[in-house]
């Protein structure tokens, strides 16, 4: 298991342009990734290595410009998996395309 800290806008635009597999507000304990881990191999994730990319709502409140009640408190945690792809899994565990998070929040700020 790796994990990279997200901290650029360029490195998440990356990621919301793989539709990348992203749940708000998710623990980056190593414990939590663990269990994560262990769920999406047992749904298909087949990959030798799991790569998991963690960034904050301060991130995505600057890249994107979201203002009011639509900014996420900066300090949120987001946890994303790259080149998985499940969507049944994704909506028994909460997950999200990242992409999507991103259209629904630029529709809220009327961009």
């Amino acid at each position: 298991m790796r994990k990279i800290y997200t901290t650029s806008k360029e490195e998440l635009k990356v990621l919301e342009s793989k539709s990348t597999f992203t749940w708000e507000g998710m623990s980056d304990s190593e414990e939590n990734l663990k269990g994560i881990e262990a769920a999406v191999r047992k749904n298909g994730f087949n990959k030798d290595e799991i790569t998991f990319y963690i960034f904050k709502g301060s991130l995505m409140n600057s890249t994107y410009e979201l203002t009011g009640d639509n900014r996420y408190p900066d300090d949120l945690t987001f946890v994303a998996i790259e080149d998985y792809y499940n969507p049944i899994f994704k909506i028994k565990c909460g997950a999200r395309w990242l992409d999507d998070i991103v259209a629904n929040n630029l529709m809220r700020e009327g961009k």
